[in-house]
């Protein structure tokens, strides 16, 4: 005869430990799924948000040369007009003033 028949007790404590154990496992699996999943999902947000701070930094600096460069033509600009505007409204306070 087998031992199972003879103690009910046994079987169901055994069988209630197995199935205990089987509901642990898949429940940690399932966790451990989820926390990858969300780990992965993290890592792929940072990865991007590098990636557009890295584009926008370079975008600024691209702007910065950009400004530098106009500025500096329109300071040649300026000095180079300064004496025909400085003559021209000499010559229009002249007539106004006869």
């Amino acid at each position: 005869m087998s031992k199972n028949k003879n103690n009910p007790k046994q079987d169901r404590g055994s069988l209630l430990f197995k199935l205990t154990l089987e509901l642990l496992v898949v429940f940690l699996g399932v966790t451990a799924g989820f926390v990858l999943n969300n780990w992965r999902s993290d890592f792929q947000e940072r990865q991007l948000e590098k990636k557009y701070i890295a584009g926008f930094l370079q975008d600024i600096q691209f702007n910065i040369e950009e400004l530098e460069t106009q500025i500096e033509k329109d300071s040649t600009w300026l000095e180079r007009a300064s004496p025909l505007v400085l003559s021209m409204a000499d010559g229009f306070s002249q007539r106004i003033l006869r």
